[in-house]
């Protein structure tokens, strides 16, 4: 398998934007969880209490990793993509299915988490499957086909498997945040590939493309937002004159998505920012703006294949 990653993620924080009077201190960990660079910035009054913090908030990161990774053999997601079945699954586990469903419905199945069967095949043949492993994997696929409660999550066609590379992150970014802001921190930036901050002034991000053509710069007070670039991580295809697959695929139609070069979304939560990043990414153009309506967005900054930048805000 031959895969081309960028980041794919190209939102930067770019500044604080400082005042006051009280003295501040900032405190940050980097490192990498779910398979993204991670940064989490807390701005305080006590350093000792900020590192207090920041250590558990690296424990829940790896807590959440045990559960929805697909590098982690014993994850409870890579348990349930083996046998089909997970009992007694753990709440984070139920809730992070419920936000992926709630995206599915507003998407019209655009998101499917259930698409990871697909994912795997165009991955070890480098964007070109036989037709017939094809037409298998098709039917693999359908978030309808997933059954989840508080006694057990079942899928209910042999051979099923899910990833939520498209949410995940994010469900762990409004985890983190939830986290240090009950801890009484009212000033701060998380970032697990999507960001979500908290005032009570505003943060900076800079909105780029893979290339690093910055397309806008935002001020993120109470909220969150995310990034899916279709373009960013790639099948690489052999042949002379093939360009390559992206990694957005739409379970409907089982292609690679080719409508957006750059999806950006801002939400209340950084879950539902991604989600519907994600979902808008593998859709057409004509069904972007009902899929924010829907899903709950704030506001979209949304670059098309052609290069031309459209901007959609809730009214």
């Amino acid at each position: 398998m031959k895969i081309s990653r960028r980041r794919v993620l190209q939102i930067t924080a770019a500044a604080l934007v400082t005042g006051g009077a009280v003295p501040e201190v900032r405190e940050a960990w980097r490192g990498v969880a779910l398979g993204a660079e991670a940064e989490i910035t807390l701005v305080a009054d006590d350093r000792a209490r900020a590192r207090t913090a920041l250590a558990a908030a690296r424990a829940e990161l790896a807590r959440l990793e045990a559960l929805f990774s697909l590098h982690e053999p014993s994850s409870a997601l890579n348990r349930l993509n083996q046998h089909g079945v997970l009992s007694a699954p753990p709440p984070d586990v139920l809730a992070l299915m419920a936000e992926a469903d709630a995206v599915y419905r507003a998407s019209d199945g655009a998101f499917d988490p259930t698409i990871q069967p697909l994912w795997s095949l165009l991955a070890r043949t480098r964007g070109r499957p036989d037709p017939q492993a094809l037409a298998a994997v098709r039917e693999l696929l359908g978030w309808q086909y997933v059954r989840a409660d508080p006694g057990v999550v079942r899928l209910r066609r042999s051979g099923m498997a899910l990833t939520f590379n498209g949410i995940a992150q994010g469900f762990a970014t409004d985890r983190i945040a939830e986290l240090l802001a009950a801890r009484g921190f009212r000033r701060l930036l998380v970032n697990v590939g999507e960001f979500r901050g908290l005032g009570p002034r505003p943060w900076r991000i800079g909105v780029a493309e893979p290339g690093g053509r910055l397309v806008e710069t935002i001020s993120l007070l109470d909220g969150a937002v995310a990034t899916t670039s279709p373009g960013a991580l790639t099948f690489r295809r052999d042949r002379p004159g093939e360009a390559p697959t992206g990694h957005v695929l739409d379970p409907r139609t089982a292609l690679p998505a080719g409508e957006w070069q750059l999806v950006t979304v801002l939400a209340g939560t950084a879950a539902c920012a991604d989600g519907l990043s994600t979902a808008i990414a593998a859709a057409p153009v004509s069904a972007a703006e009902t899929i924010l309506r829907r899903g709950g967005a704030r506001r979209a900054i949304l670059v098309d294949k052609f290069g031309a930048k459209r901007e959609w805000q809730r009214g």
